[in-house]
């Protein structure tokens, strides 16, 4: 029996591709240093610090001048004020001023009683202080108020306007004190202190 030979139909050779999906690349993950960490730390404190000082109100950078300082920047004495000043007010731009203290305020000068109200205003520029308030002087029986005060060299004028009196300006090198004025340790001071002169309608006495 003639046996036939099985021959498998022909196939041309192809060449065969196999696609494989793209290799995504490895992620490595690093756990964070000790050493990044505080960094990260520090860095974000110094953001929160900085971020809170923004919002509160911006320091003094240097302390407020007292009274008597600001009296001796215009070329007057410190005892023109009494001891004690709590505070006061200046508008350096038009020599607007108010003084506080801690009370009203009385005490002898020569031989005249000077009283201070708790609030003293007016306007300063240098060596002159015009429309003063809250300051009298006791005149015979009366209380005048003075309104006016002048250096003119080694002499401070005290103005009441219907009258002035002059002083030496080494008289206010201290500031009298509420009470007993310039002369607190004993009475023998007064006759050290140099004498005033008071100008009354163009007379001159001295006292």
């Amino acid at each position: 029996m003639h046996q036939s030979s099985f021959h498998p139909p022909f196939f041309p050779a192809f060449p065969l591709h196999i696609h494989e999906p793209p290799k995504r690349p490895t992620q490595t993950f690093k756990t964070p240093s000790k050493h990044s960490a505080m960094t990260t730390l520090t860095l974000t404190l110094s953001l929160t610090i900085i971020f809170l000082f923004s919002l509160s109100p911006t320091p003094l950078v240097s302390a407020k001048k007292t009274a008597y300082e600001v009296l001796e920047e215009y070329d007057f004495p410190i005892g023109l004020l009494p001891n004690g000043v709590l505070g006061y007010e200046l508008n350096s731009s038009t020599g607007a001023f108010k003084v506080y203290l801690n009370g009203t305020c009385t005490f002898s000068l020569d031989s005249y009683e000077l009283k201070y109200k708790s609030t003293i205003s007016g306007v300063i520029s240098k060596d002159k202080i015009k429309s003063l308030k809250g300051i009298s002087v006791k005149i015979l029986f009366f209380w005048l108020s003075i309104v006016e005060v002048i250096r003119d060299g080694d002499e401070i004028e005290f103005s009441v306007g219907i009258a002035s009196a002059d002083f030496p300006v080494s008289n206010f090198y201290k500031c009298p004190t509420c009470g007993c004025g310039f002369d607190c340790v004993g009475k023998g001071t007064d006759e050290k202190r140099k004498k005033m002169k008071l100008r009354l309608n163009g007379l001159v006495s001295s006292s």
